[in-house]
């Protein structure tokens, strides 16, 4: 993030406050289509301050306009500005959405990304809670624009700057990583992947979801995420075919970050980039003020370098991502003194077995003495559901194990040499 001066004050659309800005603004149908796009900066003036739960309420009328006394003062209109004008531009903006959305599930996007963890904290901050964060209408609604956005800029850019635009590229997946876990698919009756664009992935996810438990689909789910490739930041001079900076999962052939300037660096130098590509645009190059930018517009070979860097941050940033909700997961476990939760197989062998909570997003590996009651034996069995594992008892018939089938586990938390991780342990008894 910038300074926190930048980032919470000059730089954030606080409501009655009048912000500089960098702006996309669009013509459109009322079926979405553009018709004129206009680039430029100018000020804007936020009349009401919105959170997604409160955009949320508006668009399932939990929140009307005989509701502005019942609010916290802070999201109440700027004087002079009724709520029911705002409730009405938040509808607009979500029925328009709604046609972009759709244009671009057409075009081929798509999405199986996992669920986050959400922590409810207490007033010094300890975890009270977990869930999953899920998505609201309100949330996919700011996407859908944020993408469009995106989207305009990235060709804008590099309509201008042919060899060093500043764009995001996403590769198509390795289809033989899915493989193995298509072969376990066929064997347990379950749909699998016919096709190798986004709408075949899209359409296989959501026949899968249709045939499984919520527990199974995310089991599964975090499997067929392992076998996409990252997103990464590039240039065109960085590939010999223009088709190669297709972003796959989002289905553009062009793409790029410019929403988020106050947390990516990357965003400043698109934001450089089609500054530059405006004022050559309006005949300004070789002015003062020109040359002062153009300045500031790294070359092929340094936006290659700042690709590689920016690349390894959001890789660093991620992982600490998830360290972080671990940390917290860890917390709050220690507190309750473990949770008993469903936890979905996704591979077995002969000392441990890899299950995925969806509860807490999170993949881990149970070994075999942390199964209670503890086996006597065990064996891997073959066959055309894929491997599973037999365990035999002195004293009970044996239990077989196979992927994607639902187990009871117990969960705590452990601290290794400064290190957090999880205890799992399968309960037989309640299979």
């Amino acid at each position: 993030m910038l300074p926190t001066l930048l980032s919470e004050e000059l730089c954030s659309l606080n409501e009655g406050l009048e912000r500089l800005s960098f702006s996309v603004v669009w013509k459109m149908d009322n079926n979405a289509n553009i018709l004129d796009t206009w680039f430029g900066r100018g000020i804007i003036l936020n009349k009401c301050r919105l959170d997604y739960d409160h955009a949320q309420m508006m668009l399932s009328g939990e929140i009307g306009p005989e509701d502005v006394g019942k609010m916290e003062v802070k999201y109440r209109p700027i004087e002079g500005v009724a709520l029911d004008d705002v409730i009405d531009s938040v509808k607009a903006l979500k029925f328009l959405s709604d046609f972009i959305r759709r244009r671009r599930q057409d075009n081929g996007s798509y999405s199986i990304n996992l669920p986050k963890l959400s922590f409810k904290l207490d007033d010094i901050g300890n975890p009270t809670e977990v869930s999953l964060y899920i998505l609201k209408d309100s949330n996919k609604l700011i996407e859908d624009w944020m993408l469009l956005a995106n989207e305009s800029v990235a060709k804008r850019i590099t309509q201008a700057f042919p060899q060093q635009a500043m764009l995001r590229n996403h590769q198509p997946p390795l289809l033989r990583n899915l493989s193995g876990m298509q072969r376990i698919l066929k064997g347990l009756d379950l749909p699998t992947l016919q096709g190798d664009n986004q709408q075949a992935l899209q359409a296989w996810m959501n026949a899968v979801q249709a045939k499984t438990t919520p527990g199974v689909f995310s089991a599964i789910l975090n499997r067929a995420t392992k076998a996409m490739k990252q997103a990464e930041y590039v240039c065109p001079d960085m590939f010999e075919s223009p088709a190669e900076l297709l972003h796959f999962a989002l289905g553009m052939p062009l793409y790029t970050h410019f929403t988020s300037p106050i947390r990516r660096y990357p965003d400043i130098i698109v934001h450089r980039m089609l500054q530059a590509a405006l004022m050559q645009e309006q005949g300004e190059e070789g002015s003062s003020r020109w040359q002062q930018l153009v300045m500031t517009v790294p070359d092929a070979s340094t936006v290659r370098t700042i690709c590689h860097r920016a690349n390894d941050r959001k890789s660093a940033s991620k992982q600490a991502q998830t360290e972080h909700g671990e940390a917290y997961l860890y917390v709050l476990l220690k507190a309750e003194g473990g949770r008993r939760v469903t936890a979905g197989i996704v591979g077995v062998g002969s000392t441990s077995i890899q299950v995925f909570l969806s509860c807490f997003s999170m993949e881990a590996a149970v070994g075999l003495d942390q199964i209670n009651p503890k086996p006597t034996g065990h064996n891997i069995v073959k066959s055309k559901k894929g491997l599973s594992l037999r365990l035999t008892f002195a004293d009970r018939a044996p239990v077989p194990l196979s992927s994607y089938q639902e187990i009871p586990v117990f969960v705590t938390g452990k601290l290794t040499q400064g290190r957090i991780g999880f205890n799992i342990e399968l309960l037989l008894d309640e299979l």
